[in-house]
């Protein structure tokens, strides 16, 4: 049994349970285990300020307060740790710059990086969140006043409820309260005294307006905290207790039996052997001890117990009350119940079940009853009617949250999630069936987002098969774009249990997951079935399948392409009518049929009706062209008066890939122009400039461009530069630098370092300088009588000729760069 349940039951049950539970803690030792906590923090970053959320599992008074570095948290449980490890991963040091153990143990201390302030509050579940703000306190906060050390204001100190006395005696330690109980006050003084107290009355009001009775007629009265040791040894004397209520004895009952679990569960040890005085006998009952008289006890209403015992562990984890779930962010989830679509609605007609909720839509003097209005969008949206429920809701505003949830799902019903962002999308990690709706509100989830799939699927399980034949593949695909593959097909199985075939919607989730699992030619076999039929995914079946071709590099068939054209034009007012034509122009790419590509994207421009994937179909055709199109077609499409890339207003990547593809064509003055702004300062822009300015022979302008940059490439280019302005002693230091032993050689012949050349040069080089410069007495070493006037000048002629093709290979092997000046 815990100190606490212990402490409730002595203060309210008065001196008889009192001289109980000294009797039975006379047989019992009581070494408690420590039982600490460790909180783990979480926080999370909102707009303007950051949050700090400690889950306690057992209630504590807290206190926040000024320190010279920021804030602190205090609790009045010491037997607390905390663990930060993960907090700096959700929030940046900005406004918290640190937290670690406070000044003593239980508390947390806050160092604040900014001209912050703090707030705090607590939820019903216990929850304490500590919110740090932008900008100064507000005036009279009450988080903002400096701690005087070492009290705590506010907070009252928890003492050990039994304390060991003299001979191993178990004596009573009072727990100061705001309010003492009066009879444990007497019933403490007359055990101390070891004598009878009665209960004092308190004197009649006196009439008349300045008379008013004492507040606490004992409140004076001198407590000691350890009473003498032979208290315990006189409450022995159970003949001489009267208790005349049973619900005592119940209570003493109940008291036993939880210690007698307390000890089965390890938080206490028993001494059952008795216990016996100084000469090893068992003290007989003292008969003579006065009687202690109890005022009446309060009667207890019906049914209620007068007094609740258990252990700690029975009360922290066999029946621990639930607790509201929050998100990683705090944010406090919300309820089953707030969103049971499943239930706004039954299997009646829908016209019957319409009418008779507008029935009483309006009651009296034409006001909207708020209960009517709710219950009518509720079945609107249980119907599947989202724009509907939403009229409701505009028409006849509820009060409270309600009518923005009602709005929120409504949106998401009728597919138009991105255009009503709403506080749902914080929520997919609920343990809630919140999380359902949280993922169907993000229209671009990514694989950062965490998703509690369990919630989510459960969740789905519990909805009409009509809503989930309407919102499964939209809530597969962004599961399966957060990488919840599994959950996407225990979402397939749901709607497929309960149908006969699934339709065309089983198809495009298994077509998606087949996808995600690169299954990439199964995939687009069903996606083709589906996106040649009249089903309502057809389009949307389209364009995966030639996305899908598209990202494995492959040329779209051209039957695709011309479907894709053909639906375009058909729902060009539509929403998907911008998707259908960017798919039908990259599909004419794919082909290398640039110019109908072109074209068409002319035409979609001369509609008049302006689309945000315009401008992503141009950069994306320009991708093409830069990839896969011969010569020609590209130079065609760069100097084309109506398709310059600056229309498509090219990315970084695609300004450097054109630019690399016009210098390797030669056109410098071309890369120099598209290579302008901050794409050109960067290092692979700067050294594309570089190369344009050498092929330009401006090799000085190459220097300034590769300034400062040390990788290979810039070296390289500051080799050939320091080459075409004749100083080849330092570009050979450069190439050697470079490691680079071949252009270093070259390099060193050109300065007329032959030596060094002769070293490093390549192969033919060194060959070459070789026969030009033979080893000295190589023609001395041959005989005078071998060599007569004729042999003289025919090795003349030998010589000479292998001179001159060693300078051909030399001529060949370096030839001499060309010289700007």
């Amino acid at each position: 049994m815990t100190r606490s349940a212990m402490a409730m039951f002595i203060s309210l049950c008065g001196r008889r349970s009192v001289a109980a539970v000294i009797l039975v803690l006379s047989l019992i030792a009581v070494p408690v285990a420590a039982l600490a906590e460790t909180i783990r923090l979480r926080a999370g970053e909102h707009q303007g300020f950051s949050r700090i959320a400690l889950d306690l599992a057992a209630p504590a008074d807290w206190h926040i307060g000024r320190t010279r570095s920021g804030y602190e948290l205090r609790l009045s449980r010491a037997d607390i740790s905390y663990d930060v490890a993960r907090v700096f991963r959700a929030i940046p040091r900005s406004r918290i710059a640190d937290i670690a153990d406070g000044t003593r143990p239980g508390t947390l201390a806050l160092t604040l990086g900014c001209d912050c302030h703090a707030l705090a509050f607590q939820t019903g579940s216990g929850t304490i969140v500590v919110d740090v703000h932008d900008g100064p306190a507000p005036e009279g906060s009450p988080f903002e006043a400096v701690f005087n050390e070492p009290d705590i204001p506010g907070l009252v100190p928890i003492l050990p409820l039994f304390e060991a006395g003299e001979e191993g005696d178990v004596a009573l330690v009072r727990r100061p309260t705001a309010e003492p109980d009066p009879r444990l006050a007497l019933s403490q003084a007359g055990l101390a005294a070891g004598r009878s107290v009665a209960v004092p009355q308190p004197p009649p009001p006196a009439h008349g307006a300045d008379s008013q009775a004492p507040a606490n007629p004992v409140a004076a009265l001198p407590l000691p905290l350890v009473p003498p040791a032979d208290v315990a040894d006189r409450a022995l004397n159970l003949s001489v207790l009267a208790i005349p209520d049973p619900r005592v004895a119940e209570i003493e009952a109940d008291l036993l039996e939880q210690l007698g679990r307390a000890a089965a569960q390890g938080l206490i040890d028993t001494d059952v052997r008795g216990r016996r005085d100084k000469a090893g006998t068992t003290p007989a009952p003292n008969h003579a001890q006065p009687t202690v008289v109890d005022p009446p006890l309060p009667a207890s209403p019906p049914g209620d117990p007068f007094v609740h015992i258990e252990t700690g562990i029975d009360r922290d984890v066999i029946r621990r009350p639930e607790r509201v779930p929050v998100t990683a962010d705090g944010m406090t989830c919300l309820a089953d119940a707030d969103v049971a679509i499943q239930d706004w609605g039954d299997d009646r007609p829908a016209s019957r079940q319409i009418a008779e909720l507008r029935t009483g839509l309006v009651g009296e003097f034409d006001r909207p009853s708020h209960h009517a209005v709710v219950a009518l969008a509720r079945l609107y949206l249980y119907l599947g009617f989202g724009a509907e429920a939403r009229a409701v809701v505009a028409a006849f505003p509820p009060a409270g949250s309600e009518g923005q949830l009602i709005l929120d799902m409504g949106a998401i019903l009728d597919g138009e999630a991105s255009q009503a962002p709403s506080r749902l999308s914080g929520m997919t990690d609920c343990d809630t069936a919140v999380a359902l709706w949280g993922v169907l509100a993000r229209s671009e989830p990514d694989s950062g987002v965490t998703v509690n799939t369990g919630a989510v699927v459960r969740a789905f399980s519990a909805l009409p098969l009509h809503l989930r034949m309407a919102l499964g593949v939209p809530l597969s695909d962004r599961l399966i774009r957060v990488g919840a593959i599994d959950a996407a097909r225990a979402i397939r199985d749901a709607i497929n249990r309960a149908t006969a075939t699934g339709g065309e919607a089983v198809g495009m989730m298994d077509a998606r997951i087949k996808l995600a699992r690169g299954e990439a030619h199964e995939a687009e076999a069903l996606f083709d079935r589906i996106a040649m039929s009249n089903d309502p995914d057809a389009a949307e079946a389209l364009i995966l399948t030639i996305r899908s071709r598209l990202d494995r590099g492959e040329a779209v068939p051209v039957k695709l392409a011309d479907t894709a054209a053909a639906l375009a034009f058909e729902m060009q007012a539509e929403a998907s009518g911008g998707r259908l034509e960017q798919a039908h122009l990259l599909a004419r790419a794919s082909t290398g049929d640039i110019d109908e590509a072109f074209a068409a994207y002319d035409r979609w421009m001369d509609l008049g009706m302006p689309d945000p994937l315009q401008a992503e179909t141009l950069r994306m055709l320009w991708s093409r062209v830069v990839k896969v199109t011969d010569d020609q077609t590209f130079l065609t499409a760069i100097f084309s008066d109506r398709h310059s890339p600056e229309q498509a207003e090219p990315d970084p990547e695609l300004r450097l890939a054109i630019a690399e593809r016009l210098l390797g064509l030669g056109f410098n003055d071309e890369v120099r122009s598209i290579l302008h702004g901050d794409v050109g300062e960067t290092g692979a822009g700067r050294r594309l400039r570089a190369e344009a300015a050498i092929g330009s022979f401006d090799a000085r302008t190459a220097l300034a461009e590769i300034e400062g940059l040390d990788d290979e490439g810039s070296q390289l280019i500051r080799a050939r530069a320091l080459a075409m302005l004749g100083d080849h002693s330092a570009a050979a230091s450069v190439y050697a630098a470079a490691e680079r032993p071949a252009d270093a050689g070259i390099e060193a012949w050109r300065a007329g370092d032959l030596v060094r050349a002769a070293e490093i040069g390549p192969d033919p080089l060194r060959a070459a300088l070789a026969e030009i410069r033979p080893v000295p007495g190589d023609r001395q070493s041959a005989t005078p009588d071998s060599f007569g006037p004729m042999a003289e000048a025919q090795k003349l002629v030998e010589d000479s000729k292998a001179a001159r093709d060693a300078l051909a290979v030399l001529l060949a092997t370096t030839g001499e760069p060309a010289n700007p000046n």
